[in-house]
């Protein structure tokens, strides 16, 4: 995710702007030769940066945090972190600095594509600071401005959302092979339904329930996939879904 934000933020700032860190090292070895980004350490990303970047996993923060402290609340950059759980409270505290700018974003995985979905949210930052960085990452995606305490249940839509679009994806070209469909064709059927159907859900002003209803004719074979889906509870289904991955993202975010 950290690669797709560097090369989406190089179209609108030179990369000699953009200091790279990693453990391993080789990671952002690869990473500066591909852009032109530089290779730093932590302490000499704190020390010369206007945005600290905190693109490591939820376990590892305290550590990344502890080794930085010191630069940081010296040099007061602003803190952008995008782990699962990791409030922006648990940074300050992390750095007993309650008065440090953070940005909190939880992007999803079609930032790669610069058709991502970023929730954010921030404390102790400008609306001008808050609007420079969206205009820096504005080639990532759409921002959606979020209070803090719905991030991590937002997040479970637009975060964990493509694995479960993808999986729902997955079982309909299982089922149409079933039918006789060969897999490519299946797969180009399911892909391109999709692609089209979430373009027309957005460009449309009518609600999902008008949309679906559009479909569906009195009678018809896709009225018959519709009940099925109800009389299996379809709804119930996918609140537990969300549900796992929101006690999961909170369970994460305490680690």
């Amino acid at each position: 995710m950290a690669t797709a934000f560097v090369y989406s933020l190089i179209k609108q700032v030179s990369s000699a702007q953009i200091g790279i860190s990693s453990k391993p090292p080789e990671d952002a070895e690869r990473l500066t030769k591909e852009t032109g980004t530089i290779e730093c350490t932590n302490l000499e990303i704190a020390k010369n940066t206007k945005y600290l970047v905190l693109a490591v996993k939820p376990q590892h923060y305290d550590e990344v945090l502890k080794e930085i402290k010191d630069e940081v609340n010296k040099n007061n950059p602003i803190i952008v972190t995008m782990a699962a759980g990791k409030t922006i409270a648990s940074i300050h505290k992390a750095l007993d600095n309650d008065k440090i700018s953070v940005i909190r974003i939880m992007p999803n995985t079609p930032v790669k594509i610069g058709k991502g979905t970023i929730l954010i949210a921030s404390k102790n930052v400008t609306n001008q600071q808050l609007e420079e960085y969206k205009t820096d990452h504005k080639n990532a995606g759409r921002f959606i401005e979020l209070d803090e305490d719905l991030i991590d249940a937002g997040s479970v839509i637009s975060g964990c959302g493509p694995a479960f679009v993808f999986q729902f994806m997955e079982a309909e070209i299982k089922a149409g092979m079933s039918l006789g469909l060969d897999k490519e064709t299946a797969t180009i059927l399911a892909l391109e339904t999709a692609k089209g159907t979430a373009t027309l859900a957005i460009e449309e002003d009518k609600n999902l329930e008008d949309l679906r209803e559009s479909v569906c004719s009195k009678g018809g074979s896709t009225i018959e996939g519709v009940e099925s889906f109800k009389q299996a509870d379809l709804d119930g289904i996918v609140k537990e879904a969300l549900t796992k991955s929101f006690e999961k993202t909170l369970q994460l975010g305490k680690e």
